[in-house]
């Protein structure tokens, strides 16, 4: 399901897309994940913050687990380069990139998303099999 913003007949804008497995509230361009977004796994135990492009993660990201946070820069071939587990170092990489404006996204933490995501309404769906 996508419930969003179009344009020439693509995802462009804002949108929440929901499949069988995950969660995505985020922004669209050119029918493609671009920009900020948070993807939810289908079970809530993993929560990813940070940026798309061109439908691959790209740029600095967060993950949080009921245990733990992990910050850190996904680079050009997708993979994930951890940073220090410290918040300012984190923000100073947001600062330093001109992304300074996601930082209270950033500051989400795994109970902030739970709420939001069952606040929603999105927990029943993701509830069925």
């Amino acid at each position: 399901y996508y419930l969003g913003q179009w344009e020439n007949n693509e995802k462009n804008g804002y949108g929440e897309y929901i499949t069988n497995d995950k969660i995505f509230i985020g922004f669209y361009s050119k029918d493609k994940r671009n920009g900020f977004g948070i993807c939810v796994s289908k079970n809530q135990k993993h929560y990813y913050i940070g940026f798309w492009k061109n439908g691959d993660k790209k740029g600095p990201a967060k993950i949080i687990t009921e245990k733990k946070i992990i910050y850190g820069i996904v680079d050009k071939d997708g993979n994930l380069k951890k940073t220090q587990n410290e918040e300012n170092y984190f923000y100073n990489i947001l600062e330093k990139e001109g992304l300074l404006k996601y930082k209270n996204f950033f500051k989400l933490s795994f109970d902030d998303i739970s709420n939001m995501i069952n606040n929603y309404g999105f927990n029943n769906y993701l509830l069925q099999d």
